[in-house]
């Protein structure tokens, strides 16, 4: 398990008793913690810190944080191989 305080990429934790029940969602980097009303500004908030501060996104699911990125803030740079290889990566 991540160490939400050593990571060196935002974290996303989400707090309820199950999936589709969640009523919490923060944005978290080092002692950082901010509490969001949904999971689309808590994914924003990680995607402005990586792009901002120039950090690098969480080498497990690299491929979705590039994908998300390139999709949310410059369309054009997605190249078909990358949308492929995250394709991949879901199915």
């Amino acid at each position: 398990m991540t160490d939400i305080f050593t990571s060196t990429s935002p974290v996303i934790t989400v707090i309820g008793p199950s999936i589709p029940k969640v009523t919490e969602f923060f944005g978290c980097f080092k002692d950082l913690k901010y509490d969001f009303s949904n999971m689309k500004d808590a994914i924003e908030f990680c995607l402005q810190m990586c792009l901002t501060f120039e950090l690098n996104f969480n080498r497990k699911c690299n491929l979705a944080w590039e994908f998300l990125a390139g999709y949310c803030y410059d369309p054009d740079k997605i190249s078909e191989a990358r949308v492929k290889a995250v394709l991949k990566q879901v199915n």
